[in-house]
């Protein structure tokens, strides 16, 4: 069965956590860096020579934005692997309903009609498949050869009347069933693939701004004196979209690398 794929939570779950501690660090104390790098570089009559607040106010609306863009992505590739999962237990449920009627009218035809001429009783050889695709055909197969034999279908008992076109019709609504909701299930796990690919660029976008907002924002601390908010800002190298704090593994020299490719995956089926 295949699983439709997700992102895992606990992944995600780590992005927002760095990025409330690094938004947070802009809007509380962002000002303040920028106030101490404006008196750092003003002229004699205090006017600064380069106002850093508009570029402070510029580097937490940059986060925002990828941040939302992240989440907005997410959202539907969730509700389109929870289509994919509730198509699937209906597929499953109409398959056991459709094998419930076939196997017993097969074995039943069989005994009626001679083992011996189990095919050219039912149209079908071999075991009955469990394969939703397969089972239809095999059941198609069968409605077709009851519909229009091509052979005589006199029962081996005389007393036992079969109503052919009756048990035909009634296996031919469930493959109906089956073949729709197969059909609609294939479309719903193509879509996900969409939603998946769409999901994986946002997170991606967001992890390459997340890193250069927050180096930028360590260096504004750094020059405004600010070391220990330079620090709890500083990027991760080895998991994009997150801070080394978030993990503590890294050496603080290792924050000038590029953030690798993104391509989280999910699991179920199915991102939903």
């Amino acid at each position: 069965m295949k699983t439709p794929q997700r992102t895992e939570d606990r992944t995600l779950a780590g992005k927002l956590r760095s990025y409330d501690v690094v938004s947070a660090a802009i809007k509380t104390h962002g000002g303040q860096a920028a106030d101490i790098l404006n008196a750092d570089r003003s002229t004699p009559e205090g006017e600064p020579v380069l106002d850093y607040r508009p570029v402070v106010a510029d580097l937490g609306d940059r986060l925002d934005v990828a941040q939302q863009q992240m989440l907005a992505a997410n959202t539907p590739h969730l509700g389109q692997l929870a289509r994919v999962v509730e198509l699937q237990d209906r597929r499953d449920e109409i398959k056991k309903q459709l094998l419930a009627a076939f196997t017993p009218a097969r074995h039943t035809l069989e005994n009626l009609y001679g083992s011996a001429r189990g095919f050219t009783t039912v149209g079908v050889a071999g075991e009955t498949l469990r394969d939703p695709r397969g089972l239809v055909k095999q059941v198609r197969d069968t409605v077709d050869f009851l519909e229009d034999p091509k052979v005589d279908l006199t029962p081996a008992v005389e007393e036992v009347d079969v109503d052919l076109p009756r048990l035909a019709g009634r296996l031919a609504r469930g493959a109906d069933q089956l073949e729709l909701v197969v059909g609609e299930h294939a479309g719903a796990e193509k879509k996900a693939e969409t939603t998946r690919l769409a999901k994986n660029e946002a997170i991606t976008s967001y992890d390459r701004q997340f890193l250069f907002v927050a180096r930028a924002t360590e260096g504004l601390f750094d020059l405004a004196g600010m070391h220990e908010l330079a620090e709890r800002v500083r990027p991760s190298t080895r998991r994009p979209g997150q801070r080394q704090a978030e993990n503590g593994d890294e050496a603080p020299d290792a924050a000038t690398s590029e953030p690798a490719s993104t391509d989280e995956t999910e699991s179920a089926s199915t991102d939903a």
